[in-house]
């Protein structure tokens, strides 16, 4: 009798806690449909756009990008779970540190909320880069590259005459220097979609995580496929092949002298990018330098940081900064493409929390 009356309570616990999953799923649905809307609309944007353009994603960057992020997902996952650990067992001090673990995980991880926020986070950002992806790679090919040489020029005026990355010859001229600024570069790649889903991930739905949340999808649609299509420019980088001049000869020079030292992985992304644009290879990623969407997503990172007096804000500054100084000293995007991207990631923040947008999705 007493095996039965458990067992069925247990059964009837059991759907309970299923019946509240799919309730927090549904709610989750209601409450992230803003989500849903942009990434919906950018993939049908991208089913129009693709047969015009011809271009389809470049499944082999899609692969690399997607290896190193399961890597640094577990990476981080572990690294977290150890950390907990050790500060139950060093500070808290349970009498079982290892049921003391399990119970954090699944009164604070593993929680119906939490899985609901995850999950519709992740399935429309899945949406949105799938169709972003098209429409950045259509850009070159739809809007030939046409303002570079006014960046170049704008760049040299608020310069001071001299083009920017003149003023960083202490950097340029030292491999180790570019090599710590490609480094720190690349982790862009890890910090803001470690952002955006530590942010998804959270178990309370506030107003500041649908606000960023909302800001990131809603700022890579505006500048990275809108701006970038109005001022079509494919950067420092490219400017000789393109056959506009030799201005930046001199910094690709400096770049591959540091590679001799150093691995310097811009540049073989670069050539990627290069051949996919001109059909070496199948599917193109895009090439797009204004505005710079590595400025500007990490400027929204540091203000997300800053709204919510977090004591991340001041090394995501720091690290904002340092983003901005690899696009110029890495040749990727002229100074004007950073100060655009920041300008915009300030704007698109205050649009993220205007009562007519989110009232319109009500």
């Amino acid at each position: 009798m007493t095996l039965s009356i458990s067992t069925e309570g247990n059964a009837s616990l059991g759907r309970i806690g299923l019946r509240r999953v799919r309730e927090g799923f549904s709610r989750g649905i209601v409450t992230h449909r803003s989500l849903y809307v942009i990434a919906f609309m950018t993939f049908v944007m991208a089913l129009i756009i693709a047969p015009i353009s011809g271009n389809w994603p470049d499944f082999d960057i899609f692969r690399e990008f997607g290896f190193y992020l399961m890597v640094a997902t577990g990476v981080g996952i572990s690294f977290g779970l150890v950390i907990k650990f050790f500060q139950l067992a060093l500070f808290e001090r349970p009498a079982s540190p290892s049921r003391a673990m399990l119970h954090w995980l699944k009164t604070s991880i593993i929680r119906e909320d939490r899985l609901a926020n995850t999950v519709h986070s992740f399935i429309p950002l899945l949406l949105f880069v799938s169709g972003f992806s098209i429409l950045k790679g259509a850009i070159g090919l739809l809007h030939p590259f046409s303002w570079d040489v006014f960046f170049l020029n704008l760049d040299s005026s608020l310069s001071g005459g001299r083009l920017p990355h003149e003023w960083l010859q202490v950097i340029t001229n030292s491999p180790l220097a570019v090599s710590v600024v490609n480094f720190n570069y690349n982790l862009w790649y890890f910090v803001i979609l470690g952002s955006y889903f530590a942010i998804g991930m959270a178990a309370r739905n506030t107003a500041d995580r649908m606000r960023f949340l909302n800001a990131f999808l809603l700022l890579w649609l505006i500048a990275g496929v809108f701006v970038a299509f109005a001022f079509s420019s494919a950067g420092p980088v490219y400017y000789e092949r393109l056959g506009l001049g030799s201005d930046y000869v001199p910094l690709m020079t400096a770049l591959y002298a540091a590679a001799e030292h150093h691995q310097i992985w811009a540049l073989s992304t670069q050539e990627t990018l290069w051949e996919g644009f001109i059909g070496e290879r199948r599917g193109s990623a895009g090439i797009s330098a204004f505005p710079s969407l590595h400025v500007a997503t990490s400027v929204l990172v540091a203000i997300y940081a800053t709204h919510c007096r977090s004591k991340l804000a001041i090394p995501a500054w720091i690290f904002a900064t340092g983003i901005m100084l690899g696009s110029v000293v890495l040749a990727w995007h002229y100074a004007v493409d950073g100060y655009a991207g920041a300008l915009l990631a300030i704007l698109i923040w205050k649009i993220a929390d205007w009562k007519m947008f989110r009232s319109s999705l009500r």
